[in-house]
């Protein structure tokens, strides 16, 4: 902490700036209910078990509001790949009537309808009159299911996993940097100077073999398209883990050419790393490792 005031965005800060709306917080606030939290950097629906501080306010506000998209995905993916537990809020429709209720996969897989209110009427009448159709050997209903997930959103959900990740390396060595306002902003906002939908990038599993996940470091190969990055799991598959590029020191330019180049996954590319091993780093390892001035 003892560098912060020697940053161009000092804003009279105490000891703990919340990494994204750099409100100040003294140490007290980790005892106010929801006033500083420790939160997960990447949402829990994918595995997320590392944490950080953050501001109450916006680990739920916008934290939150992204996460819950991820954790929609994540409920879709496992009910379209019928992996055991996994249910889906349903429509059944028949003749005369129509009712919310879940299908669920259990073993085989099999797919049971599962009331969402067991003391709902027209659960009851909707379940006896298919059981008694069933019985005859026919029957007939409709099924819908609806889900509204919003794209965007869970690429921001992962820019804010990478910046957070930065955060749990770095401190706020980069945090404070007036590149990472640029990332700030986009999180906060939801405004670019790019396409956000560019700054996620599906890296095959084999492409990342001997490095930690998450982990964070620099884009080291093209040297044009050098950035800061963070591999995170990819939330919508298994085969894949996703890397987040953010803008590194006075490189606002060379990132722009990153993010809109037109190759878009690092198999068409050839993309090397460093990434850091022991978290968290200490003071001026960020800096140093972006001027590679230390072996990692």
């Amino acid at each position: 902490m003892d560098g912060i005031q020697g940053n161009p965005n000092y804003r009279n800060f105490g000891t703990l700036p919340c990494p994204l709306c750099l409100k100040d917080f003294d140490r007290s606030a980790l005892e106010v209910d929801q006033k500083l939290t420790i939160g997960h950097i990447i949402p829990e629906a994918v595995g997320g078990k590392i944490f950080t501080l953050e501001c109450g306010e916006c680990n739920h506000n916008i934290g939150g509001t992204y996460d819950s998209h991820v954790d929609k995905m994540k409920t879709l993916i496992d009910w379209v790949r019928r992996r055991e537990g996994a249910k889906k809020l349903i429509h059944l429709k028949g003749d005369e009537s129509d009712t919310a209720a879940y299908l669920a996969w259990e073993k085989g897989p099999m797919a049971v309808i599962k009331a969402t209110n067991w003391n709902d009427p027209n659960y009851q009448i909707y379940s006896k009159r298919l059981g008694s159709q069933f019985k005859q050997g026919s029957f007939k209903f409709t099924i819908t299911a609806e889900t509204r997930l919003n794209c965007e959103w869970t690429i921001l959900s992962a820019i804010h996993s990478a910046f957070l990740m930065m955060f749990y390396c770095f401190g706020y060595e980069y945090i404070l940097s007036p590149e990472a306002d640029i990332i700030r902003k986009i999180i906060t906002e939801r405004k670019a100077p790019w396409e956000i939908s560019k700054m996620s990038v599906y890296v095959p599993i084999t492409f990342v073999d001997n490095h930690e996940i998450p982990s964070a470091g620099v884009l080291t190969n093209p040297k044009k398209m050098k950035s800061f990055v963070v591999i995170l799991p990819c939330f919508s598959t298994e085969e894949y883990f996703q890397m987040i590029p953010l803008p590194g020191f006075k490189s606002e330019r060379t990132f722009r050419n990153f993010i809109n180049r037109k190759k878009r996954t690092a198999g068409e590319i050839t993309i090397t790393f460093t990434t850091i091993k022991d978290v968290p780093c200490s003071k001026g390892i960020c800096k140093a490792l972006w001027e590679e001035k230390i072996p990692v």
